[in-house]
């Protein structure tokens, strides 16, 4: 394949049913911060008796979900957003422990405590906890806050030359970039792909499309239990902004990769509601190169 062509004029893309690599997904919409640094934490009610929660002991940084407090965006967000984070430890040493700031690709994140899923039962208990805590006037200092996956942190300069993320580091400015997914490998809880299984599967199956001549990619979603293989690269022009087809650089991928494969074999799917036993096979879809 052609090296990623330059994006066209900025144009919002409609919103797309897209399987995200990442999962890139963030777990929903930014939260802004409802706690601007420079609130009065003076009478901050930690409740009779507070002691760090044993939910939090994990500690910042150690599970890939955290509970997103608040946001920060614009110039120095990293800086305000510590700032707000010292200023709760100031109060609350005890509070601190769970404490942490984030960086994202849209600016720095407020978090509390780690988790190992959205379903970690401890993180229940701690949300209800922080909605409850109160500042001047007994005005809720975190009045929303959301259970967020964040991704593990990586080291870019170990990556192997056909890692999804060396793409995303040889095109840092083209938002969104698009791969074409043509191959899933995953355990699915039948304990016949574990994690080393997997990533030969498809770190090989990338090598041998390459071979071929196929511009492929692996990635591995270790949060998620599953490795993929991807075809091309694409901008944001892979998908008409008013029709949701794709390109013709995407078809003319897709001619060569008619079946997306899950561990080796075709992945079937029913597409006819009133014939729910007539599968056929799925087609590979377009996933969106993460950032972070």
């Amino acid at each position: 394949m052609s090296p990623v062509p330059l994006p066209s004029p900025a144009r919002w893309l409609p919103a797309l049913a897209l399987l995200l690599v990442s999962g890139c997904s963030d777990g929903g919409p930014p939260i802004r911060s409802t706690s601007p640094v420079g609130i009065d934490l003076s009478s901050l009610d930690l409740g009779d008796g507070y002691e760090a929660p044993d939910r939090a002991a994990v500690g910042p940084g150690k599970g890939s979900w955290a509970i997103a407090l608040a946001t920060f965006t614009g110039d120095g967000h990293m800086d305000t957003a510590r700032q707000m984070q010292v200023q709760l430890a100031a109060q609350s040493p005890a509070l601190a422990s769970g404490l942490a700031v984030r960086e994202r690709r849209s600016g720095a994140v407020l978090v509390y405590g780690a988790y190992e899923g959205a379903d970690d039962p401890r993180a229940r208990p701690d949300m209800d906890f922080l909605r409850s805590l109160r500042g001047g006037g007994g005005r809720a200092i975190f009045p929303q806050v959301m259970l967020v996956r964040f991704r593990a942190p990586r080291s870019m300069g170990r990556l192997h030359p056909n890692d999804l993320w060396s793409a995303r580091l040889a095109y840092p400015q083209v938002d969104p970039l698009y791969s074409l997914d043509v191959a899933i490998w995953g355990d699915f809880e039948s304990g016949l792909w574990p994690a080393d299984r997997r990533h030969a599967a498809s770190e090989q199956h990338a090598a041998g499309l390459r071979r071929r001549g196929y511009e492929a990619w692996f990635y591995h979603d270790d949060d998620r239990g599953f490795s993929s293989v991807t075809v091309g690269l694409f901008d944001r022009r892979a998908i008409d902004a008013e029709t949701g087809f794709y390109s013709d650089e995407v078809e003319a991928v897709l001619a060569s990769f008619p079946e997306r494969l899950i561990n080796g074999e075709p992945l079937m799917e029913s597409r006819n509601a009133a014939n729910p036993t007539q599968r056929s096979p799925q087609q590979p879809r377009l996933i969106e190169v993460p950032f972070e």
